[in-house]
């Protein structure tokens, strides 16, 4: 967790862009200041970084902090106020990559005094981060507090938004709070809780008042005839007759045997879920409160699976069989090579297969140094469907592991 931080004289880097840029408002001698909301979003190396630029008696009116407090605070007491604002940006400012909701990790929470460049207005500096290994096809924010101190409403947020390939502003109204980003040539993300699969209609109809009348005519027809009474066919003519005019009545659908009893998504849309939740089981470890790691497990994988994930994956990111229990490693890169969806040709549950090759690039710290890692698996997954979580991982099995870097010393 970051330190408190009292910036005197010296604007923090959004400040300072946003000088650069220009603000909505102008100081007696003509520079610009910010606007009392300013957003920037960086996407690189793995992760996602929001900062914010609070107007001081804005900040305090949403979250009831007041930020000039924060450098006379105890490590404590600062990381308690980081919380309050993590909190408060996953309510009022809800980040998803790939339609998968992130919590933030608050980087720093910092009080900037006014200077003649801004004039003289205070600001709260917030610094969050949010887990994006691999490349995000589309990333959604949310902005929804336009109210303020003295009750006139923002009229809009401005977002800006910058990757090594993509920059761009995006617009936050109160009418309009939401805004995506996404990636040059991605394909629609698809949210795994809000694809449920289909159920085909029945192949088989059963006409039941016609079979009905059409037996009736038969047997009555057969009596008559061992009885030796006249019109028995004319009464099987008139019960087929009948049988005929209400083929269309009480007609009771019934699936033959083998038939397909639901119906599963097109084989890119299984790729492209089984991708969006297999990403968000290495940004769960992003987080180092524990409630928070499982809650975002909890969004890709069946609750059977969770504490054996957890388990695995915590063991393999601290390194304890190979280094020290002081190890830690850093996510940096999840990148899928392949991904086979297997889907049954009759399928009569909500599930499918996904044979996936991937490589994990992360970096390892320990013993006052540190090394890229890379890792290749290969792994056959279960993906299936359940009315309460939606599309969830709930089945693994690891078929390959290699290991690819040297493992030689770096500077980190």
């Amino acid at each position: 967790m970051a330190m408190p931080i009292h910036r005197h004289h010296f604007p923090g880097s959004l400040l300072l862009a946003l000088l650069l840029l220009g603000g909505t408002a102008g100081a007696a001698d003509g520079t610009h200041v910010p606007a009392p909301l300013n957003l920037e979003a960086d996407l690189r190396d793995g992760r996602l970084q929001l900062s914010l630029l609070i107007d001081r008696y804005l900040f305090r009116h949403w979250t009831g902090i007041d930020v000039r407090t924060l450098p006379e605070l105890g490590d404590e007491e600062y990381e308690e106020r980081c919380e309050e604002v993590g909190r408060f940006l996953a309510i009022h400012a809800p980040v998803a990559i790939d339609a998968i909701d992130v919590r933030p990790v608050i980087e720093d929470l910092a009080y900037l005094e006014g200077t003649q460049d801004t004039d003289f207005l205070e600001f709260a500096e917030v610094v969050a981060h949010y887990g994006a290994p691999g490349e995000p096809g589309t990333i959604e924010f949310v902005w929804s507090r336009y109210d303020t101190e003295d009750d006139y409403p923002l009229e809009a947020a401005f977002l800006v938004f910058s990757s090594p390939e993509d920059y761009r502003v995006l617009q936050l109204r109160g009418d309009s709070p939401a805004a995506e980003w996404r990636r040059p040539g991605s394909r629609p993300t698809l949210d795994p809780e809000a694809v449920p699969p289909g159920v085909p209609a029945p192949q088989g109809a059963l006409p039941v008042l016609s079979a009905l009348l059409a037996l009736l005519g038969l047997v009555g027809g057969a009596r008559r005839r061992r009885a030796g009474r006249r019109g028995a066919p004319a009464l099987v003519l008139a019960a087929l007759l009948g049988a005929g005019l209400t083929s269309s009545v009480l007609v009771v659908p019934f699936r033959w045997p083998g038939e397909a009893r639901v119906e599963l998504p097109p084989p890119e849309d299984a790729r492209a879920l089984f991708e969006t939740l297999h990403r968000n089981i290495y940004r769960a470890f992003d987080y180092d409160d524990e409630g928070a790691v499982y809650d975002a497990l909890s969004r890709s994988l069946a609750p059977e699976l969770i504490d054996d994930v957890y388990a695995e994956i915590y063991r393999s990111l601290r390194m304890k069989l190979e280094y020290s229990e002081d190890a830690t490693c850093t996510i940096r890169s999840v990148r899928t090579l392949d991904a086979s969806p297997e889907m049954a040709g009759a399928p009569i549950e909500p599930a499918f297969d996904v044979v996936a090759r991937w490589e994990v690039i992360g970096t390892v710290r320990h013993w006052g140094h540190g090394h890229w890692r890379t890792n290749r698996y290969q792994a056959r997954y279960r993906v299936r469907w359940s009315e309460a979580d939606g599309w969830r991982i709930g089945g693994v099995e690891v078929l390959e592991q290699e290991r690819l870097d040297d493992g030689r010393e770096v500077a980190l």
